[in-house]
């Protein structure tokens, strides 16, 4: 086939072409997003405080994870395989320090397609040099 004919049978209806394109594109998007659910769960937060510094702020304990995928198969997630760590070891000042919530799960468990979050994402803690920090920099 020629270039010429190429461009001449794409060319030819094309504003049907386009619809059918837009059409399928919208349905693939409406069955693909019919198809996918969230579940949450609470699971436990592990906060790494840094040497030499006490947290004078609330710390949350939990933090809300979020699995995202096909309906089918986010309930085969077990919770308990995700652990969330906030590591605030090289805080070296006193103030409000922010981490980003780290999730590690084994791959292996989870070889299906599903996304994971946190709620909330980041966490904010206010620090202060301990006493015993203090007394030996004096």
């Amino acid at each position: 086939m020629k270039m010429n004919d190429l461009i001449r049978t794409i060319r030819h209806n094309w504003p049907v072409k386009v619809i059918s394109f837009v059409l399928a594109l919208a349905i693939y998007m409406v069955i693909h997003y019919t198809t996918m659910a969230t579940s949450s769960y609470q699971i436990p937060l592990n906060v790494i405080e840094p040497e030499g510094y006490t947290i004078v702020s609330t710390v949350e304990q939990t933090v809300q994870l979020n699995v995202t995928g096909d309906k089918k198969y986010i309930y085969m997630v077990n919770p308990k395989a995700v652990t969330a760590t906030a590591d605030f070891s090289q805080v070296n000042e006193s103030g409000v320090a922010v981490r980003d919530v780290i999730l590690s799960y084994d791959d292996s468990l989870f070889d299906i397609d599903v996304t994971f979050s946190t709620d909330p994402e980041s966490i904010k803690i206010f620090f202060e040099e301990s006493e015993s920090t203090q007394e030996a920099v004096k």
